[in-house]
């Protein structure tokens, strides 16, 4: 017993020796504990600095730029269809008319019957039977400026209409002025006086050959010469 209790016993210097020596462990230990620390430290920043960081970024930036783009996109489509609610809105409703039946195909006046007419801008029901029947009067229109002379039909309707419709002047009906035998059909450009008196003239100096002869009948002047002509026929 006393030789176990002799072993646990140290004297001073032994106890130094023993306190040094677990101090030396210790720092040992905390010290390679730091360098291995300072190992993983070193590693990492080896790897960070190895990563190609300009690509990263790169395509970071490009996934942005796309980002942005169709946002751009997003927000100048709702701009545009903004702006074309407010166009139309603030355009008359005779352009704005014209505008979305520029596609359309021409209506041809001197054929169309009333449902083609009513497809047109500012033409009803009433006003295509106006169209008909004073195009009936006149065997055709042969100008478009002719719908103006048309009761009702405003100068906005002629302008929505304008650029939406032609004119065939082949199918219009004429007068054959030299007849003896045809007598008098209404015409808005011709009165019935108008008519006798050609007649009267033609049946004492010879048949007319031309709109210029008709100037010497006296009875019409320069301008309705001009309008009546494209109606006559010197057959």
């Amino acid at each position: 017993m006393n030789e176990w209790k002799d072993l646990l016993v140290f004297n001073r210097r032994e106890r130094n020796g023993i306190l040094m020596l677990t101090t030396c462990i210790v720092l040992f230990t905390v010290v390679r504990f730091f360098i291995s620390i300072f190992q993983d430290e070193k590693k990492l920043i080896a790897k960070i600095q190895s990563i190609d960081l300009s690509k990263e970024f790169e395509a970071i930036d490009q996934a942005e730029k796309s980002t942005n783009y169709s946002m751009h996109e997003v927000d100048n489509a709702a701009h545009f269809e903004v702006n074309q609610d407010s166009t139309n809105q603030s355009l008359p409703i005779h352009f704005s008319n014209t505008m979305k039946s520029q596609r359309r195909e021409k209506t041809e006046i001197n054929s169309a019957d009333s449902a083609a007419l009513e497809k047109l801008p500012w033409i009803g029901g009433k006003l295509a039977a106006r169209i008909i029947k004073y195009r009936n009067a006149l065997g055709g229109f042969h100008s478009l400026t002719q719908l103006k002379d048309i009761y009702g039909l405003s100068s906005e309707a002629y302008q929505a209409i304008d650029s939406l419709c032609t004119v065939n002047s082949s199918l219009i009906h004429t007068i054959h002025i030299n007849q003896d035998s045809v007598q008098y059909l209404f015409h808005p450009y011709l009165s019935k006086k108008q008519w006798n008196t050609i007649h009267a003239f033609i049946h004492k100096h010879g048949p007319a050959d031309n709109c210029e002869y008709l100037k010497q009948t006296l009875v019409l002047n320069d301008e309705e010469i001009a309008k009546l002509c494209p109606y006559l026929s010197f057959n």
